[in-house]
């Protein structure tokens, strides 16, 4: 396999490094979200982070970027030829007009309600499917969002919401799934789906996770990998389909077909054959998880999901996948590991090239040198004598650093890898999801088969122990490389769905994982026991002063905790630092500090918010590093951490500005 060498440009001068693009605030990032606009011929990305990129097919250039907030986008629809709608995860919806970059207008759900999902209805309408478990109506009316209506609110989340004529139907964390009257939004019926052949049985509940309508009939994208289908006339069921062995996340409908996947990336078509629907077809274009699908020009089914690669496969006249259907990537947009230290070097992982930085932690970093990648790297990793990156294709390139980076070797299909403590010895995760042990002399060991799905963080928590997480799966792999021990360590809950899983940086052998509703556990793990024990908290518990109602509406976007003392531990979120220091259990002896307010310059750009990019902060000694965005173009924040577990100084660690808390 032969890859051009990456052209490798030389700078020697104080560090100035930007993640724009075209002037545009570019961050990788999963894709959550797709709708065609087949009149236009446009198509709306939806971004984890919140970003939305319009592109215009055939030719699949992007023709322009929107963004409101921070947030993962849950859905996108159009109302007209140029506006269309997107709805957060935070509880924001927003209006957009293809040519502008900010929304027109915005609604917020209060009390930090969440929105699973949204989808339009007639005219200008839409619904909600909301974390408080109702299902709330909505118009826009002169550019303006109104809410209309609304259900009543549950003690559990209302995950996927669809329409039958004058229907609604929508499926619930407990495992329910409900049926209201489009115009009142009262409930008709309630029904608990069969649990018989669940394979969760921690949680002892489906997880009805995507609804759908097709010729009548209500198909049920479950956390066991089959699909449910009721018939509409009784709500009755009427078969079950075993498509995946893991979460199926998305359905589309299209004529007599329905489209399947999820976790495992294997996209499925169920076709209706007049008596009942059954396989017709399944293909693997990605090897990640997809989150979402559209069709555009009537023949072409796109998905787009954790790879962030666009995909097509091409359908035959009655919408079903062609039997030798080659897939193609339409355009691949990268997501990666933006930010790595290895206390030489600072690696940053761009659009399309690497930015490497030597520094001393007194004095500005340099800015070392610059090269282009021939495909985007969707992870970076650093040792003292290797740079290596992931491809977009799971080629994993590794480079010599002190030899202007002369590639070493080349490994194909791999989806994750992470190098252990002696940095002799790495392991990697390939395409069939096994794991191995690999030494740079060629030797290679299995260690376990894991669950299908792509790991977001690879990272070791200490010499001993391998963290693997699978945040949409609601669960992490702890491995032990000393005997081989693998725990696979269930997240969920029945009240509250996991939305990140963290691994702290620091000596503190801890996860974080949050959830939904302002919850987040962590997780310690017991030597002497050797497995994993989970601590719950929330955000009120550890309040000193009345809270900030905007601290609680961001998300925790990382940890991290004092390599000498694991108890000394900062959250932080998009705009705000959480100072905590455990004593120990129960949560009222945990107590929290945040900043009296957010980080500011002093004098131009007082009340410039920051954008703290996704569990990217390192630890250095006394130093923590954070890698921010939009604050004076500088995109990395120091702190010293003191004794007291509070900051004596904060400044902008590359350009020298002060900051103050």
């Amino acid at each position: 396999m032969q890859i051009e060498q990456p052209q490798i440009k030389k700078q020697y001068e104080k560090a100035h490094v930007s993640l724009y693009h075209k002037q545009i605030p570019y961050l990788p990032s999963t894709i959550t979200a797709l709708s065609n606009n087949q009149n236009q011929q446009l198509l709306l990305v939806g971004k984890e982070n919140g970003i939305i990129e319009i592109y215009s097919y055939p030719t699949y250039t992007q023709i322009s970027i929107c963004c409101s907030i921070n947030s993962q986008i849950r859905s996108l629809f159009w109302i007209d030829e140029q506006y269309f709608i997107c709805a957060y995860l935070s509880g924001q919806i927003s209006l957009f007009n293809i040519h502008d970059y900010k929304p027109l207008n915005n609604f917020q759900l209060p009390d930090n309600i969440n929105i699973y999902q949204s989808i339009s209805t007639i005219d200008s309408q839409f619904i909600c499917a909301c974390s408080d478990g109702s299902i709330r109506k909505f118009d826009c009316q002169n550019y303006k969002l109104y809410q209309i209506q609304q259900s009543q609110q549950l003690d559990c989340q209302c995950l996927s919401i669809a329409i039958n004529k004058e229907y609604v139907y929508a499926s619930f964390s407990n495992g329910s799934i409900r049926q209201l009257t489009y115009k009142t939004l009262l409930q008709q019926q309630t029904w608990q789906l069969n649990i018989s052949s669940s394979k969760i049985a921690k949680a002892n509940v489906i997880i009805p996770w995507k609804l759908c309508i097709c010729n009548n009939n209500l198909f049920i994208a479950s956390s066991n990998g089959s699909i449910i289908i009721y018939e509409t006339s009784f709500n009755t069921e009427i078969q079950q389909i075993q498509t995946h062995m893991s979460d199926i996340l998305t359905l589309y409908p299209n004529l007599n077909n329905v489209y399947v996947s999820g976790v495992d990336s294997k996209v499925v078509c169920l076709s209706y054959n007049g008596s009942q629907f059954q396989i017709t077809q399944q293909i693997r274009g990605q090897s990640h998880d997809i989150y979402a699908f559209e069709i555009i020009k009537n023949n072409i089914l796109i998905s787009g999901g954790l790879n962030t690669d666009i995909c097509y496969y091409k359908l035959d006249h009655n919408g079903q996948l062609l039997q030798q259907n080659q897939f193609t990537h339409i355009f691949t947009i990268p997501r990666s590991e933006q930010f790595i230290c290895n206390h030489q070097y600072i690696a940053i992982n761009k659009y399309d090239s690497v930015d490497l930085l030597s520094y001393d932690i007194e004095s500005d970093p340099i800015y070392w040198c610059e090269f282009k990648l021939q495909k985007p790297a969707h992870f970076i990793k650093l040792t003292k004598k290797f740079l290596c990156y992931g491809q977009s294709d799971q080629t994993v390139i590794m480079n010599e650093i002190d030899k202007q980076f002369k590639k070493f070797k080349i490994y194909p299909h791999f989806k994750s890898m992470e190098f252990d403590h002696t940095l002799n010895t790495f392991y990697s995760i390939d395409k069939d999801d096994k794991l191995f042990k690999h030494k740079f002399n060629g030797q290679s060991q299995f260690i376990a088969q894991l669950i299908h799905g792509q790991p977001k963080l690879m990272k070791f928590v200490n010499k001993k122990i391998l963290i693997i997480t699978y945040p949409h799966l609601q669960k992490f792999i702890s491995v032990n490389i000393i005997n081989n021990k693998v725990d696979e360590i269930d997240c969920r809950s029945n009240q509250n769905y996991a939305t990140n899983i963290l691994i702290i940086n620091g000596k503190c052998n801890k996860i974080l994982v949050t959830y939904a509703s302002h919850i987040f556990a962590i997780y310690n793990y017991d030597f002497q026991q050797q497995q994993w024990q989970m601590n719950s908290y929330s955000k009120e518990h550890m309040m000193h002063s009345p809270l900030n109602i905007n601290l609680l509406k961001d998300p925790i976007r990382g940890a991290i905790t004092d390599n000498q003392d694991s108890k000394r531990m900062l959250l932080f979120t998009n705009n705000h630092f959480i100072r905590l220091h455990q004593r120990g259990v129960p949560p009222k002896e945990v107590k929290e500090q945040e900043f009296s307010k957010m980080l500011t310059q002093e004098k131009k750009d007082s009340g410039q918010k920051l954008d703290i990019v996704d569990n990217y902060a390192l630890i250095y000694h006394n130093y923590v590093i954070l890698n921010c965005l939009h604050v004076n173009n500088s995109n990395y924040i120091l702190l010293e951490w003191d004794k007291q577990a509070t900051f004596s100084q904060i400044q902008g660690a590359f350009d020298g500005k002060k900051y103050k808390n």
